[in-house]
């Protein structure tokens, strides 16, 4: 913890124009980040992810969607805006989603329309953009297009749950031994060598972090095979067992934004390996 460690902690970020789910108002809404990272020497080297909204309307607390954001403004620039402007800053998907209310009520006795809509549901806002715009045009459809957007939308949601699922199996910290290891003796290593010793405090800082980065290449290596390995024993016998269309299953990754683990639904943690598993899904003839 000396050396390196986590850094957790809120941050103010500003506002949004926001749908508040507890009292259905569109309003100002105040966002909180989530700070998460590592420090190296006390000197962090984190993310901010929004977290929280707090309704300017009824004052309640909900998840924030970060995804959606296109800008979180400071509330002083909010004052001089108008509602509409700031929806157009900050959440300009909103608009549309108020138009898409007035479409469900519209279809709301077409049980098709109605089901890929809950379907739909259970994807993160990210993932759900694409299929909302498409439901605009759902009175435009003939059977056999609508039929077919239903069907994309569950294999989509069948593709998320799956990803989810390995939660708690993939990989985390195979190689944190051997990483330590090379950072002491790469340190040691240096810091030993005569030149260093003599010049000074930045020589020495200098050796310090050589050896920090080369315990982090060692430790990435590691887990990097470990994943691939995983990813050819576990994961490719388990979604050909399921079927799971991997073309759709590597896109739903890269659309996936970091989340904070106060969000109703967590990013996977194949996304922090989502480059080596297509790498090794792509050597199977799977992409």
């Amino acid at each position: 913890m000396l050396i390196w460690g986590q850094v957790t902690g809120d941050r103010d970020l500003g506002v949004v124009a926001e749908l508040c789910p507890l009292c259905q108002a569109v309003t100002v809404c105040r966002v909180l980040g989530r700070v998460q990272g590592m420090h190296v020497f006390f000197i962090p080297l984190t993310g901010v992810t929004p977290s929280i909204c707090t309704c300017g309307s009824c004052g309640g607390h909900f998840a924030a969607r970060a995804g959606r954001y296109r800008e979180i403004l400071p509330a002083l620039d909010a004052l001089i805006m108008t509602l509409d402007d700031l929806m157009a800053r900050t959440t300009p998907a909103l608009k549309g989603e108020l138009g898409g209310t007035r479409q469900q009520q519209e279809f709301q006795s077409d049980p098709r329309f109605t089901a890929t809509l809950q379907t739909l549901e259970e994807l993160p806002p990210a993932l759900r953009i694409r299929f909302t715009r498409d439901l605009k045009t759902w009175g435009r459809m003939d059977q056999a297009q609508q039929a077919k957007m239903s069907q994309d939308a569950a294999e989509s949601v069948r593709a998320f749950r799956f990803a989810m699922s390995f939660e708690s199996q993939i990989p985390k910290s195979h190689g944190c031994l051997a990483g330590l290891m090379s950072c002491v003796i790469v340190s040691a290593a240096l810091v030993a060598l005569p030149a260093v010793r003599a010049g000074g405090f930045w020589w020495l800082f200098g050796a310090v972090t050589g050896g920090l980065l080369a315990g982090a290449s060692v430790y990435q290596f590691f887990l990097n095979r470990a994943v691939r390995v995983w990813t050819a024993d576990v994961l490719i016998p388990l979604g050909k067992e399921s079927k799971i269309d991997f073309r759709l299953f590597v896109d739903l990754l890269d659309q996936l934004p970091a989340a904070s683990s106060r969000d109703a639904q967590q990013k996977p943690v194949l996304l922090d390996h989502s480059l080596v598993i297509r790498e090794v899904l792509s050597e199977f003839g799977l992409l």
